[in-house]
Order: C-alpha cells, then structure tokens, then sequence
C-alpha cells in the first residue's frame, strides 16, 4: 500500500503500469489499453511469477455469477494485452501461457509510489502498436476508429476470401448476441453497430474489401432476425472511420448496445485473418471474440459447409420461421465493387451523387445481368433524379418503374426491389394501396432498411397520418442517426405536420454533419417561413440554390413563396419567372401565386401540372390559401387522398437533444 496521497506504480522492462487508474506507460508515452484487458494485466504484474488461474482471473473482472464466455472474452484481453506490450505468446517476455490452468506475468518488476490520480486514459491502442500489427510483429487485433477514404481495385481471389467470412461471421456473432444480449423491453430487441473493418496490410489497394466486408456484415447482419436485432445503417457506421473516439462514446453517440469490431490482415503465406470482437457496451465487456483463418481462395467449398455448420446452430436458438442466413447477392466482386460504389455515390442526393450511382449500378449489370440489387439501385436514382428535378420527370419516372418492377421480378425476397416499387407506386403513380402494401412488404422483409422507413414515413405524411410518419422516421433515425437525409427528412415532414420549430432543429442537425448539404438548408427555409421569419428563410433558400449550382426551379418556386409573404412582390414575381420554364416546378409556382393571392394563376398552374409537389397538396402549408376554392378540392378528390386535414396536423415526436448529439 502507498502513503496518503500516493499509489504503487509497477514499473517493467520501459513499461509503467498505475493499478489504480489503470493507465500503462511506455517511456511517458501513454500505451491505450481498454479498461478490462489493464485490469487483467495489473492483476498478472501484481503476482509476478504466479500463476494465475483463468477462473480466478474471470472471477475478479465478471464476478463469480457472471453469464459471460469468459472464455472468449480472456482470449480477446489477452490479445489486446499482448498488442499494446508488443509481446509474443509463443516466446513470451511478459506473460506465459500456462495450457489448461492461467497466466504467469514472467517480466522482473519495481514497485515505486507515485502520485495518485494522475490524468487517466481512454481504452485503445497506440500509434506504434498500429505498426507492429502490420508488420507481423504481434497477433492481429482489431483497433478501434476507421481507415482512410478507399481507393486502388479489388483483387478478385482476395474479395472472394474476404466476403466468404461474412456468413460465418454474421452467424456467429447472432449465437453470441442470442446467448448474451438483454433484450430491451421497449423495443423487443438490441441495437448493434458495425465499426468499419481494418485494413492491417498497410497497403491502400485492398481497402475495398474492408470497405466491403463493413458493408456486407451490416446487410447480412440485419437480415438475420430484424425483430430482435436492430443493426446501425452504414452511413452512421463509416462516419466513424479515423475515429479515435472510444467505443463506449461511439455506442452512447449511436445508442447501440453492442459494437463490433473487426481487422483483416494478409499473411506471409497467402492466408486472409479476420479478427473480430463483440463488446458490449454498457460495461465495455468483450462477450465474444474469434479469429477467422483462411487460405486466400478455394473458398466455395468451405463458406457452404461452415454455412451449414453455423445455420443448425441458429436454428436451436431461433424460432422456427426466424431467417438464418442471408446468402451472398454477388458472386462477382468486381459487380459487388461496383455496387457499394453507386451506394455510397446514391447517398450524396447530390446530382453528381445520384449520377455517378446511377452509372456504377449499370456497371453491375455490365458484370450480372441478373442482379435485383442494381435493378433497385437504378430505380432509387430515377426516383431521387426525378424528385430532386434533376432529371425531367418525363425521363426519370418510367426508368424508376421498369427498373422496380425488375427488381421485384428478379428479388421478390429483396427489401430494397420493394421499397423502390413502392416509391413509384407513391410518388408518380397515386396508387396509394399499392404503394402502402409495398412500403410494408419491404419493412417485413427486412425491417432495418433504412430507406423503406423514410419512403413510408412520406407516404403517410401524404396520407394524413402525422403520428405513424413520425414513428416511422423515429426508427429510421435509431438506425441511422448521423444520416444527413434522414435528419432532413424529419424536418420536411415535421414542416407538414406544422411543427415547424422541430423543422428547424432536425434540420440544425443535419448541418451539423455536412454544413453544405443543400437539401437541408432548402427545408430549413420553408421551417422558417412557416416561423414567420421570413429573412431567415430567405437567406436559406438562396443558399440552398447556391450550393445546387445557382439554379434549381423548385428552389426558386419555395423562395418566390417566401419573398411573397415577407411582402416583397417584386422579388417573388422575378423568382416565379425564373422557375416556371420547367414543368416539374409547376405546382410550386401555382402556391407562389397563390402566396401573392392570384389565385386565377394560382389554379392555373395546377391544373398543367404533374409533378412531386402535388403529393403532398392535401398537408402542405403552401396550399392553404387555396383550400376554399373549389377547382382546389376537385383536385384533391381526383388524387385519391382523404378529405382535407384541419390546419393543425397530428404532433411529432419530441425531439431529444438530436441536433447536438449527433456531432
């Protein structure tokens, strides 16, 4: 014991290690270490040249009644032990292995008093641990954060081997979860993000199959049993890659309840290692890890046995109509290449965004004709092309329609065919059952689809249904909450519902992630009409119409309404004449009238027109001074919608804290 004041720091070989904050130094230099693994290692270096007995070791980090794998869970302290020591299990300078009974911390070590309470450290692994993982120095082991933007050309063996662990992985981390996880009483199920996967190789070319195998674990992951297991979208995962958050504050950021982590490395003898861990999050306790060991291809054989293998595991532990395991949509990975590329391209919502999407899934089926999921992602391109008016809407719609039903006639299991039909089913064609019963198929089928949360959620906004639209963009956001569009989304349908303070704030949020994210600066224009505060307003829409590229029509349609409302006629009739030339603007350039109490032109302008807008005609606050007309309602009654809604629709959920948490 130390004098009042002081604590006994260990001192070993250049190593420092203070039991008391658990903080391990390495010539002054600061060695992260999570939390258990120096719990662990502060217990060895307290009985040096003892062995120490896994129970034992168990019983004084889990507690004696502990339900955890100990098991697995030493296995990965000991790993993130040896990391951090750049030590070597089979010729050990610090801790030895003894089969079958414990440890034994085998290093000389100094007992010096120091000052208590020096400032502590996060869990994690340091800047030269990083290195000797690369350079084969020390076991592999999975660091916390992410990897840099990708970039280089999948090598095909390499991405075959890669993506060939996925199954099994997915499968076994499910039983893990199945034997470890609470179930949340509110939900019914636990939440789980997938940290992006480590590249070790050091090498940027195979960074898309890190990249690759992220996005593969979060789809496979989410297939498995969507009513207990809620898995984080990819766009709230990857804004984690160069992270050196810890990963309690990425699961309190994200509210996940476990994490995973994983790293690929690629041996000296053309062998692929997957090193993955489940933490979970409330404690920081490693409920299961395991290293998968493959040769680089010749892989087939063995994902379809091991497949087998993991799936009657998941059988005893699911219920009979439960799914197992998702099989793989890509057996070619140059198409898979593609596909994650036009993802993550579709997910800008800019126009170069959208296009360049559009462009790599035609590459897929360049590569498999056959693939339902880029006949989904092109239709998903038409739909945004079309809606955001970059794209005619004479040439966006019938691409979107023929490229859904394709979908849907190649991947009728397929969430996303679905939730694609049934934008076009919504959106352009009015067939309001039919787009419902699609929007539901898709959420059945895989119920941690983002986008098929997001469409319904409009969809019933269109229809009236302010309170089912708000719980629905509410799970949207749980899955994927530093999402800028799904943040904005919430903003333009909390502006319907008349909320338009909450408008503001979702909208806050999503600036907060990208400052320049046109979409929502345009949304927090007509937040802010809706305020009365008109110069607000004003200054939004114009940068929204500057960061679009100085002319979008709809833009100009919203800022010619707000300029008519603040009282400045002549701005809105010089705003109303630059939009009106294209035809997907028409029906924001009737309510611009009708804000100037034209209502001749008014209604005018809505009979030509067929666009986007008028889906929301019977709750859009740009359409109140028209509700009394006739000509109006007679116009609501051909669309099929419900009778017109009282001026102050259903609240939204209150919103918690979102706009800064999500920084």
């Amino acid at each position: 014991m130390g004098t009042a004041g002081h604590s006994v720091c260990i001192y070993f070989h250049s190593f420092s290690l203070n039991p008391t904050t658990l903080e391990l130094r390495k010539a002054d230099a600061l060695v992260k270490l999570a939390h258990q693994p120096a719990r662990i290692l502060s217990i060895l270096a307290a009985r040096p040249g003892e062995i120490v007995s896994r129970e034992e070791l168990a019983e004084e980090i889990w507690g004696r009644d502990t339900f955890v794998d100990y098991g697995q869970s030493l296995n990965a302290a000991m790993r993130q032990i040896r990391l951090a020591l750049g030590d070597n299990a089979e010729h050990p300078n610090f801790i030895e292995t003894i089969p079958k009974r414990g440890y034994r911390f085998v290093a000389q070590v100094v007992p010096v008093e120091t000052p208590a309470n020096p400032p502590s450290v996060a869990g994690g692994i340091s800047a030269g641990d990083s290195e000797r993982i690369m350079t084969g120095v020390a076991p592999a082991a999975p660091l916390s954060g992410g990897v840099t933007r990708r970039s280089g050309r999948w090598n095909p063996a390499r991405a075959t081997a890669a993506i060939a662990f996925v199954l099994v992985l997915s499968a076994a981390l499910w039983i893990s979860l199945r034997s470890f996880a609470p179930v949340k009483a509110s939900s019914g199920r636990v939440t789980l993000v997938v940290l992006p996967v480590e590249n070790l190789s050091g090498d940027s070319s195979r960074d898309y199959i890190s990249d690759g195998l992220t996005e593969e674990m979060i789809s496979q992951l989410g297939r498995l049993d969507p009513r207990k297991l809620g898995v984080i979208a990819r766009t709230s995962s990857m804004a984690y890659k160069n992270s050196s958050k810890r990963v309690d504050q990425i699961a309190r950021e994200l509210k996940a309840d476990y994490v995973l982590e994983s790293s690929i490395r690629w041996r000296n003898d053309n062998r692929l290692r997957l090193t993955s861990q489940l933490i979970r999050a409330s404690d920081q306790t490693h409920v299961w890890a395991q290293d998968f060991d493959r040769p680089e291809s010749g892989l087939v054989v063995m994902e379809d046995e091991l497949s087998r293998a993991v799936a009657s595991q998941i059988q005893r532990r699911l219920d009979s109509n439960a799914p197992v395991v998702a099989s793989n949509r890509f057996l070619n990975s140059q198409a898979y290449e593609d596909y994650l590329k036009g993802r993550f391209s579709w997910n800008l919502r800019t126009r170069a965004g959208l296009m360049d999407g559009l462009q790599q899934f035609q590459k897929v089926l360049a590569n498999d004709p056959s693939n339902a999921r880029a006949y989904a992602g092109i239709a998903d391109s038409y739909n945004e092309l079309a809606f955001y008016d970059f794209v005619p809407s004479a040439q966006g719609i019938p691409q979107a329609r023929q490229a859904a039903l394709k979908a849907v006639q190649l991947g009728p299991d397929l969430a996303e065919a679905h939730a694609a039909l049934g934008y076009v089913y919504f959106m352009w064609d009015w067939r309001w059952k039919d787009a419902e019963s699609e929007f539901q198929r898709a959420i059945a089928l895989d119920s941690n689809y983002v986008s098929a949360h997001h469409w319904y959620a409009m969809y019933l906004t269109a229809r009236g249904r302010h309170a089912e639209s708000a719980e629905q963009m509410r799970i949207a956001r749980e899955l994927d909450p530093r999402s800028p569009i799904i943040l904005t989304a919430s903003g333009f349908l909390s502006y319907f519902a008349r909320d338009y303070k909450q408008g503001v704030e979702f909208c806050n949020a999503a600036l907060d992630l990208d400052p320049n994210f046109a979409i929502a600066h345009a949304v927090m224009g007509r937040a802010y009409e809706g305020e009365k505060r008109y110069d607000k307003a004003i200054a939004e829409l114009h940068r929204a119409i500057d960061l679009s590229g100085g002319s979008n029509p709809v833009y100009q349609a919203w800022l010619a309404y707000a300029y008519a409302l603040s009282g400045d006629t002549t701005e809105a009739r010089k705003f109303i004449a630059d939009s009106k030339h294209d035809r997907d603007s028409f029906s924001d350039v009737g309510a611009a009238y009708a804000a100037l109490n034209d209502t001749t032109d008014a209604i005018s302008w809505l009979q030509r027109a067929d666009d986007a807008s008028l889906t929301w005609m019977d709750v859009d606050p740009h359409f109140d001074p028209l509700r009394s007309d006739p000509r109006f309602q007679i116009m609501i009654q051909k669309s099929g919608l419900p009778p017109a809604l009282p001026e102050s629709g259903a609240p939204v959920e209150p919103m918690v804290a979102v706009s800064k948490q999500t920084s």
